[in-house]
């Protein structure tokens, strides 16, 4: 019998403050990404300053951050935000917050958005008003 092998995987770490081990990261313990093939898998990522647990002053200001914080992490290993696939996206209120996320998304997503899930949630770290995850698939070196 044909023993099954994972694909391998990558940590990812690129943004200054999202180290594993860092007991001041936002979120606690868990990696920041992983790549496992072409498939970059980002863990929830809420709109605070890199390196920081300060949060973007308004909710437009969060959501950036989330984009460029997410962008960064994939620019590392060959993507980037436009090669995000899938979002899953909680929100602590999303009649006010989705108008604002929405704005920012057509910005970014000229052309073709990724398929997307919005979940209401009562909490999040931080008391953020968003938090996204992320799967981006790195393109092809054609």
């Amino acid at each position: 019998m044909k023993e099954k092998r994972l694909p391998p995987q990558k940590i990812i770490n690129p943004v200054e403050g999202a180290l594993l081990h860092d007991p001041e990261r936002v979120g606690g313990w868990h990696n920041a990404a992983i790549r496992a093939g072409n498939y970059i898998f980002l863990s929830g990522v809420v709109g605070a300053y890199p390196g920081t647990r300060k949060l973007g002053e308004t909710i437009e200001k969060q959501v950036r951050l989330i984009f460029d914080n997410a962008d960064e992490a994939l620019r590392a290993h060959g993507a980037s935000i436009t090669d995000v696939v899938r979002m899953t996206m909680y929100f602590t209120d999303r009649d006010h917050t989705w108008p604002i996320l929405e704005k920012v998304r057509r910005e970014i997503f000229l052309t073709a958005p990724p398929t997307s899930t919005g979940v209401g949630v009562t909490k999040l770290d931080l008391d953020a008003a968003l938090e996204i995850e992320m799967i981006a698939v790195v393109p092809d070196d054609d």
